[in-house]
């Protein structure tokens, strides 16, 4: 009965391992990509509207309940895991997203 249950549990075991060391976040010339696991989210800089944190562990798929809220488009927006040089993300944002509200941490406009 156990080798039965290892052998069901052991392919989720393996994807989550795999998603911990296959999750990052980067920036080409035009989009923001944040990679977990297998999921792949691009927002164009261009529709990115607002930026701050959610602290609401239910609310994506990450590693940690510090999230960074990423309002693009209308009506959408993504939550993501907050990368670990907080400042250096906001400023690269901020200098490609001018258009965009980017708050830091405690609620303050990002400068």
């Amino acid at each position: 009965m156990s080798i039965v249950i290892f052998i069901l549990i052991s392919p989720i075991i393996i994807l989550l391992v795999w998603a911990l060391f296959h999750s990052y976040h980067e920036f080409s010339d035009t989009e923001f990509i944040s990679i977990f696991g297998f999921i792949k989210i691009k927002i164009p800089f261009q529709e990115i509207k607002k930026v701050g944190f959610s602290l609401n562990p239910m609310s994506s798929p990450a590693w940690t309940f510090k999230r960074v809220k990423i309002d693009y488009k209308k009506f959408e927006f993504s939550l993501l895991s907050l990368p670990k040089d907080e400042e250096l993300f906001l400023s690269e944002l901020k200098k490609r997203c001018t258009q965009a509200e980017i708050k830091d941490r405690d609620g303050n406009l990002f400068s």
